[in-house]
């Protein structure tokens, strides 16, 4: 361990050199950010991070990143700011948080897009500013394991939901804070920050949410512009005086201007000393799990952090490179009359560039019915909404008419009739004439609501179709499961079956071995045996020969020489016998230490199949153990996502009951539609209800057979199991691996369709409701204009009276 460390922290020593950045003088002093930030805050010190600045004209609750919007650039996801500070704090340097006091900016001198740390789920996206310690490594740059690795706690992300992000001021958007715990534990970190080489000059390139997923699924569009850097300026431009320069970015046309200069650090820290105007302990400094309690609410989260980064460290997974698609929808050339679909230009407050959401506000063309006056539209500033428009964005009916003075509760004035029609009947027709339109106006709008109400009803059951066809599917595809299943039971037990033939014939050799072992030691007792009787008849033939030379000493003299002829013959083969029995007991040891050797070949080699039989129950219970805490934390988030969906449940019963107490005034025939569509929208959710439980039964069927195979197949598993078990063993591995892989794609899949089906019912409320208004909007202006025709009929024949007690 002390050598791998060793070994990246010289990688991160050397590396740098090779880094693509381009070695050149700086081409600003410090005093770029000390002029432009003077006027908007003030330089402190901050315990632990030297000399710092803090803004001063921002409220209580102000956070960085948040008063602004995300463009996609050249170097990815860009932050384009509002305050006048914007241009320097977002894309140099880190931020620290201090009790009381609020956030800080530590400077750094390294150009970025933004410096921030994403997390993103199904619904929910958030960004962090980058604590100091986050420092740039070209080499290394900063990927997933950002949470853990510089310690971001929940109370710093922004959250928004994914229909917002493309807002054009993202914090009136952002959810609240105190929910950030919540909607952290169903995110995973997505950051990756690191080199763009695409372009002529390298640029950091901020990598986070896709942007052709995230664009799909924003109300409003979200800019892809190309990115025009600015490095060099004159030290009048932003020193001072009337032409003081701003470091924020701009658009222009399909360009986003930005100034990137690289900054000298001061050269001498007596100048920064001289301005700090206050100093911060380093025990002030906040942390941003402050909103988690101590304990084991802390500890659970941390460990989810720790789990999501799955092992990786900055030495052990860099990030990830910039491929020519991620760069696909930022244009290729700079176009500065170029116009983009809802990008209007300068905001109103004149402090850079704001995007309007459906781009600027054009008045709609009226038809406004005869004998009722239309007043004229207003025209206002960029940004401000007109009098009397139909607001942007939202639902608008078509053939919107706007509302007359009158119905604002001021009466129409008396108008001037034709020329050749009598003063005293054309107020009577006009009245009648804006009744008949008034009646007509009514009629067409009943008539487009009943038409709308078909409409919803046609779409109502056309999903109800489509979901039941996906529901046919989804249990054809769980039909396909339960084969895969099948076949993979078939499968384990052929190969269940071939360890088992596997296994007898092992038994067999060692049984043959045994055998040889047996016949061995019969041939060496046999070979003893022989042995003995060789030496006992050995000894009778000496006794035999003592005895013949005695009685031939003893009867004459004459046969000493035949005597020792004799001897010399039997010491011949004495030396004959002796060689014969030391040749038999060379051959014996020979066997024997052959046999032993081989003996102990075989109990080394039974040992060391044990030690790796050990050691694959080792890494199997290893394996069985990672899976049971994957298990755990599906079952975790399955249950974050109940909660979640029963909460969700429980408001749109809320709002169903509230708009079904609303609805009880209306036609009984919405109703009866209304209740139809529900019982048919709860059917089915509860089918798929059904379905969810039936598959987490079949899931955990499954997990317990294969749990309970995996330890029949381990208690099968003897020492001479060989290398074609370990294969089979990882082929069964990467089995349950794809299907556990298929199980969370269906899972997300049906998750997705829920939110559809969810998304799709909230529309159909939202243009029920806005049908009710319309309704009551147009029995209102038919009531008006009926007062009206009454009032200038009564005033006809008041005048009709008149005259004629005139005449």
């Amino acid at each position: 361990m002390k050598f791998k460390a060793l070994l990246f922290l010289l990688l991160a020593t050397l590396l740098p050199l090779a880094a693509p950045r381009t070695a050149r003088a700086a081409d600003v002093s410090f005093d770029y950010f000390y002029d432009a930030l003077l006027p908007y805050g003030e330089w402190v010190e901050v315990g632990g991070y030297g000399f710092c600045w803090r803004p001063t004209d921002v409220d209580r609750d102000w956070t960085p990143y948040s008063d602004g919007y995300w463009a996609f650039t050249d170097a990815g996801w860009t932050w384009v700011g509002y305050e006048e500070f914007a241009g320097i704090v977002y894309h140099y340097g880190r931020w620290v948080s201090v009790e009381g006091e609020g956030w800080c900016w530590v400077p750094d001198y390294e150009w970025g897009p933004a410096w921030v740390s994403w997390r993103n789920s199904e619904d929910y996206i958030g960004w962090a500013p980058l604590p100091p310690r986050a420092s740039w490594q070209p080499e290394i740059g900063i990927s997933t394991w950002a949470d853990t690795a510089y310690d971001i706690g929940p109370a710093f992300y922004s959250f928004c939901r994914v229909r917002d992000f493309g807002a054009p001021v993202l914090r009136p958007v952002i959810v609240n804070r105190a929910r950030n715990v919540v909607i952290i534990r169903t995110t995973v970190n997505i950051t990756n920050i690191t080199y763009n080489s695409y372009g002529t000059v390298p640029v950091i390139y901020n990598g986070g949410p896709s942007y052709t997923v995230i664009s799909q699924r924003c109300e409003r569009p979200i800019p892809a512009l190309k990115l025009v850097r600015r490095t060099q300026f004159e030290h009048a431009d932003f020193h001072g005086g009337p032409g003081r320069f701003s470091p924020n970015a701009r658009t222009v046309g399909n360009q986003l201007m930005v100034n990137a200069p690289i900054v000298a650090p001061p050269v001498q820290r007596e100048f920064l000393q001289g301005k700090v105007k206050k100093t911060f302990a380093a025990d002030k400094v906040a942390s941003g799990w402050a909103g988690v309690k101590e304990g084991k609410e802390r500890t659970e989260l941390r460990q989810r952090f720790e789990r999501e980064t799955k092992g990786l460290t900055p030495f052990t997974a860099p990030a990830r490179a910039v491929v020519a698609a991620d760069l696909k929808v930022v244009p290729v050339q700079g176009d500065a009359n170029a116009v983009l679909p809802g990008f209007a230009g300068k905001g109103p407050r004149g402090k850079g560039d704001r995007p309007q959401p459906g781009g600027p506000a054009t008045p709609p063309v009226v038809v406004a019915p005869p004998a009722v006056p239309v007043p004229a539209t207003v025209a206002t500033e960029p940004g401000q909404k007109p009098k009397n428009a139909t607001p942007v964005g939202g639902f608008h009916p078509p053939g919107d008419v706007r509302k007359p003075l009158a119905a604002e509760g001021k009466p129409a004035a008396p108008l001037a009739p034709p020329p050749g029609v009598d003063p005293a009947i054309a107020p009577a027709q006009a009245a009648a004439e804006a009744a008949r339109l008034a009646r007509e106006q009514a009629d067409a709008e009943r008539q487009r609501l009943e038409a709308e109400k078909q409409r919803a009803a046609q779409t109502d059951a056309e999903r109800i179709r489509n979901d039941r066809q996906r529901m046919e599917q989804q249990r054809e595809a769980d039909a396909r499961t339960a084969a895969a299943r099948e076949k993979l039971a078939a499968e384990q037990a052929e190969t269940a079956a071939r360890e088992r033939t596997h296994l007898e014939k092992q038994n067999k050799d060692l049984e043959k071995r045994r055998t040889a072992q047996a016949d061995a030691d019969k041939l060496r007792a046999e070979q003893e045996r022989t042995a003995r009787q060789q030496s006992a008849e050995a000894e009778a033939a000496t006794r035999r020969q003592k005895q013949a030379v005695e009685a031939a000493a003893l009867a004459a003299e004459k046969q000493k020489g035949e005597a020792k002829e004799q001897q010399r013959a039997a010491q011949m083969e004495r030396e004959k016998l002796e060689a014969a029995q030391q040749r038999i007991a060379r051959e014996q040891e020979a066997a024997a230490a052959a046999a032993l050797q081989k003996q102990r070949e075989i109990q080394h080699q039974a040992e060391a199949e044990k030690q790796a039989d050990l050691k694959r129950q080792q890494a199997e219970a290893q394996a069985l153990e990672r899976q049971r805490q994957q298990q755990e934390q599906i079952v975790e988030q399955r249950r974050l996502m109940q909660k979640e969906q029963q909460k969700a449940a429980q408001e749109a019963a809320q709002q169903q009951a509230a708009a079904r107490a609303r609805e009880q005034q209306a036609e009984q025939q919405a109703g009866q539609q209304r209740a139809a569509q529900e019982a048919a929208k709860q059917q089915a959710a509860e089918q798929h209800r059904a379905m969810e439980a039936e598959r987490q039964q079949a899931a955990r069927q499954q997990q317990l057979e294969q749990q309970r195979a995996a330890q029949d197949a381990t208690r099968q598993k003897i020492a001479e199991r060989a290398r074609e078990q370990q294969m089979e063993q990882h082929r069964a591995a990467q089995e349950a691996a794809k299907q556990q892989a298929a199980e969370q794609r269906r899972q997300q899949q049906i998750e997705q369709q829920k939110a559809a089906q969810e998304n799709a019912r909230q529309q159909a409320e939202q243009q029920h409701r806005a049908m009710e208004a319309q309704r009551e909007q147009a029995a209102r202006q038919q009531a008006e204009a009926q007062r009206a025709a009454q009032q200038q009929a009564a005033q006809a024949a008041q005048q009709q009276a008149a005259q004629g007690q005139r005449r």
